[in-house]
């Protein structure tokens, strides 16, 4: 399996003039914790589409060799043909828009599924289709007339629905049955949850003391985790 993030908005959350996919929760931006959480899931190579002023992610993340991967690049408009792209596409694909927060064990639940598929969290979409891959190529042609909307329309026609909030699995390093992390990000309010979400995920296990120490440890928790060393 392959990814295909599409980082193509921009920040409409804090109205800032950047990417979207560059709003940090934690100290890292989403599209890091989203390469970050794919590569730990077993991905290794993933196609990153750009729009506007892409080059500010592509100067950050580079080739990818310094997170484990091989990264590929299409800035939308800018579509050439190559035999490169085209073998990055004859596979089953993970596409996933760079404004929501995923965590490890959602991308390994993803890569156990077959066929084509539209993820959903409690009942609204969140931007995470998987595509088989006898239907990959499609992309090539929307990809090519820079129809990203009328690429994830065919897709979603493709697929059938799958709530990702009905999914559970055993967290081993956690010691108990979790729900994978999968958060649309359209406000700061969604900020405030993703960042709740994650910290809640680095209290170990649920013994007699997490009960007691819990509340006072994520509070603090919470309040210094945007320092950039510290990412939960």
């Amino acid at each position: 399996m392959r990814a295909v993030i599409l980082a193509t908005e921009k920040d409409f959350v804090f109205d800032e003039d950047r990417p979207l996919a560059l709003i940090k929760i934690c100290g890292v931006s989403l599209i890091a914790r989203i390469l970050n959480s794919i590569r730990a899931a077993g991905i290794r190579e993933a196609l990153i589409v750009l729009s506007f002023k892409g080059e500010e992610i592509q100067d950050m993340l580079k080739n990818g060799e310094e997170i484990g991967l091989n990264l590929l690049y299409l800035k939308t408009g800018e579509y050439k043909p190559s035999r490169l792209l085209e073998d990055f596409l004859d596979d089953d694909l993970l596409i996933i828009n760079a404004d929501v927060v995923v965590d490890k064990e959602f991308v390994e639940q993803v890569a156990k599924i077959d066929g084509n598929v539209t993820f959903h969290f409690n009942g609204k979409p969140v931007g995470i289709y998987r595509v088989s891959k006898e239907h990959s190529r499609i992309l090539q042609n929307y990809l090519s007339l820079n129809s990203i909307e009328e690429m994830v329309e065919k897709i979603e026609g493709l697929s059938r629905r799958l709530d990702a909030s009905n999914m559970q699995m055993e967290h081993l390093e956690l010691k108990r049955v979790v729900s994978p992390i999968c958060i649309k990000i359209e406000s700061k309010e969604m900020i405030k949850i993703a960042k709740k979400k994650l910290i809640f995920r680095t209290q170990k296990g649920l013994h007699f003391t997490s009960y007691i120490n819990k509340p006072i440890e994520d509070r603090v928790t919470y309040h210094i985790a945007d320092i950039s060393w510290i990412t939960p």
